[in-house]
């Protein structure tokens, strides 16, 4: 299976995340909005390797089960996206007093996992190669 470089990601992702959880902080928004999205990376990465393991016992053929993990990881994707974003836009929104920032985003994301949910996926798994 091809999740080497996903477990050294896990591997470094958790050593971070320790050292930002066992730091104390004042609770800034900023602060809870990195930790929203290491956490998010973190299951992306755990749900990463769940589906490439899923797509690679499964041999492609698209199971019920691969392909809710396999939505499930592209979903995380969004989120991820989602997290990064928010976190890069907290100065600036403030800075800006905006209020379209975050409904807009959160309006994508949720138009970016309904379309996951619905639309169809196909696999690949071919000679060490195996993705969504």
């Amino acid at each position: 299976m091809d999740i080497e470089v996903q477990c050294c990601g896990l591997a470094i992702l958790s050593v971070l995340f320790f050292f930002h959880i066992s730091r104390e902080s004042v609770g800034f928004r900023g602060t809870r909005l990195f930790g929203r999205a290491m956490a998010a990376n973190f299951l992306c990465l755990v749900l990463d390797i769940a589906s490439i393991i899923c797509i690679v016992r499964d041999g492609g053929s698209g199971t019920l089960f691969t392909v809710f993990m396999c939505k499930a990881y592209l979903i995380s994707l969004v989120l991820v996206f989602l997290s990064g974003f928010l976190y890069t836009c907290n100065d600036i929104q403030r800075l800006q007093h905006s209020r379209i920032t975050l409904p807009a985003a959160l309006t994508f994301a949720a138009a970016g996992c309904i379309s996951i949910t619905v639309l169809p996926i196909s696999f690949v798994c071919d000679k060490g190669v195996s993705y969504t």
